[in-house]
């Protein structure tokens, strides 16, 4: 029964976070938002942390949500970019990810990989 509720949980926490990325609409991302904090909460009240669950659920789930939804509430995110602006925002975006990938990199290869594969085991 509970690996039933986990599974459930966590099929629920991973489409709502995919729904969220793929959502055009911001209050429909909110929802989302709410959604998956609300099904992490129970998967940590599965494990057998009624306060991590209980935090996720009220500050999480509850007040950072109301305080997403009144940003997008206030702010017109429907304003169009100029090209230019879209042009210099997905360059900068691209060079950001280059730089933490090869930031990844680096720090990978300076793991003891046999020394953890060992420990895993």
């Amino acid at each position: 029964m509970v690996w039933a509720v986990f599974f459930i949980l966590s099929f629920l926490c991973i489409g709502s976070v995919a729904a969220m990325i793929l959502s055009r609409n911001q209050a429909h991302n909110a929802l989302f938002l709410v959604l998956s904090f609300s099904s992490l909460g129970g998967l940590f009240g599965l494990l057998d942390a009624p306060f991590a669950a209980a935090v996720q659920v009220l500050v999480y789930a509850g007040a950072i949500m109301v305080l997403f939804l009144f940003a997008i509430m206030m702010f017109n995110l429907r304003v169009e970019l100029p090209a230019r602006v879209k042009r210099a925002r997905l360059a900068l975006t691209a060079g950001l990810g280059t730089v933490l990938l090869a930031e990844l990199f680096l720090a990978g290869r300076k793991l003891p990989w046999i020394q953890v594969a060992g420990a895993l085991l």
